[in-house]
């Protein structure tokens, strides 16, 4: 289990630069020590899922319709024979 994070840290668990935590330290829970702040790994967890997409179900059948044109709405095939 994951409990507190350094800087260093915070950077592998997200992925996310040092720099780019810093920038953002005012919206993001840590704990201010002296010489220290330790961000909770669940506190981090918390502050992504804000920006947490859900994809929109996908009616397949009237995709196809508008994308690919029915063969029954088309005119003869140019040069077939």
């Amino acid at each position: 289990m994951i409990g507190y994070l350094d800087f260093e840290a915070l950077e592998r668990y997200t992925n996310m630069s040092q720099r780019w935590w810093r920038y953002r330290l005012d919206k993001v829970p840590h704990i201010r020590l002296p010489g220290k702040i330790l961000f909770k790994a669940s506190d981090i967890d918390e502050y992504f899922r804000q920006f947490q997409k859900t994809p929109k179900e996908i009616d397949i059948s009237g995709l196809l319709d508008r994308v690919v044109p029915s063969r029954r709405n088309r005119g003869p095939r140019q040069g077939a024979s």
